[in-house]
């Protein structure tokens, strides 16, 4: 019985959204989404698509269209914009497409390339019958937009691995005089310098320097 309700509320709450989706978009509004793909710890994989806009009394909304179980390989590019775009279609909002924000995979560059592609094709037939609202259709060049943390989490981890953990007969142990800060060798015969006590010593030594 509490599933049963659960279905019916959740069903109720998506037609709503869908409305109101389907109401922003042919008042010439644009979405925003964001997607990505995970492999949970049964090897089963999915991908969310998540819906962002401004509506009339200019308020953000954010929410999840859908979370979509893939059932062929993540790295096929067709395949991921074939789920994208039918949940984009399923809320009636693949015509006001504004941007997609997603990793750097490169499997996800050719997924953009496959939603422009399909984007042409729909605004054509909507000129056809004369029923384009959208000013302009999606575009890899205008719409893709790189994840700013995975961009973030690339840099770090690649300045990591360029601090590698290097065997060291001493450890460099940092204090601050008057005015200066200056390096003192200490604890002869350490086995190993970690690189977060590298990078702390570093950034240390920077922000103490005195001329």
């Amino acid at each position: 019985m509490l599933d049963r309700e659960l279905n019916t509320a959740f069903l109720l709450a998506q037609d709503v959204l869908k409305k109101e989706l389907k109401a922003h978009i042919e008042a010439s509004g644009r979405i925003s989404t964001t997607t990505d793909a995970w492999s949970a710890r049964n090897y089963k994989q999915f991908a969310a698509v998540t819906g962002h806009w401004i509506n009339r009394d200019w308020q953000l909304q954010s929410v999840t269209l859908d979370i979509v179980h893939l059932l062929e390989p993540v790295h096929s590019s067709e395949y991921l914009a074939g789920r994208f775009l039918f949940v984009t279609d399923e809320f009636s909002v693949t015509e006001g497409l504004f941007t997609v924000t997603r990793d750097n995979a490169g499997s996800n560059d050719t997924m953009l390339a496959e939603i422009e592609a399909i984007s042409d094709m729909q605004r054509e037939a909507e000129e056809s019958i004369h029923l384009l609202q959208q000013p302009w259709p999606f575009t890899v060049r205008e719409g893709d937009v790189r994840c700013v943390a995975h961009i973030i989490n690339l840099a770090v981890q690649a300045a990591l691995t360029s601090l590698k953990v290097v065997p060291s007969s001493e450890v460099e142990a940092y204090k601050q005089p008057v005015n200066a800060a200056r390096l003192l060798l200490s604890q002869r015969g350490s086995n190993a310098i970690s690189a977060l006590a590298k990078l702390q010593s570093h950034i240390y030594i920077f922000r103490n320097w005195r001329l």
